[in-house]
């Protein structure tokens, strides 16, 4: 497969995710338990985004590869941390993993410098995640207890869709984003249930998505 091809199908069925789900609060408590046993670093972090990305994945039929290989023409292949595939082998969006230690913006500007793909990439780490779409940042969300942007961000990259074979990659419009509303109500009962997954309370407040400005991630 060369990055030439990458590209994703017809649009699939509706996807939805909730702060109660089973593979929502499986990712939180893994990451809670590699944290009281001091497991940090990448590959041992990854492996909780990469079970709740496989759940997500499993309704619409499409297979979570890790370690894949990109051929390039004339120069070294890359070799992506993670790419969903659906049973035609066409890619749906990639992924990229790092751990807290990392500046997760410098990583993605130099992953994307490098020639990794920029059509719909979601770049992880457990406090924070990028979502690239269309060469621009589109989501710039902390993840560390707020529910509701870690399943607006996995929701955003299971929905972008594109209606033609493109020639330099993911090539689409993403829908507009459905979030959570922003209540104060809704924001206690959050803090709640991460102080019970994770048994910590949470200091920060929400930030609105519709008030964040697109970046580019591309020098």
């Amino acid at each position: 497969m060369s990055a030439q091809s990458l590209c994703p199908s017809p649009a699939a069925p509706p996807f939805s995710l909730k702060p109660t789900h089973k593979a929502v609060r499986g990712y939180y408590l893994a990451l809670a338990q590699l944290s009281n046993v001091g497991a940090a670093h990448e590959s041992a972090v990854r492996a909780a985004f990469d079970t709740l990305i496989e759940s997500a994945a499993s309704p619409l039929g499409w297979t979570l590869v890790r370690e894949y290989a990109v051929s390039r023409k004339g120069i070294a292949p890359l070799k992506l941390d993670g790419v969903l595939l659906d049973s035609y082998r066409i890619p749906h969006g990639v992924l990229e993993a790092k751990d807290d230690a990392d500046d997760l913006a410098v990583e993605m500007r130099a992953k994307l410098k490098l020639g990794y793909p920029s059509k719909n990439t979601l770049f992880w780490q457990p406090r924070r995640a990028l979502l690239v779409q269309d060469g621009k940042v589109t989501l710039d969300y902390q993840l560390d207890l707020l529910t509701w942007q870690l399943i607006a961000i996995v929701e955003s990259f299971f929905s972008y869709r594109g209606d033609a074979m493109p020639t330099d990659g993911f090539r689409c419009s993403p829908p507009p984003a459905a979030f959570f509303p922003l209540t104060s109500d809704y924001n206690r009962a959050l803090s709640l249930m991460a102080k019970r997954l994770i048994g910590k309370t949470y200091a920060g407040k929400m930030v609105d998505p519709e008030a964040m400005p697109a970046k580019a991630c591309a020098s």
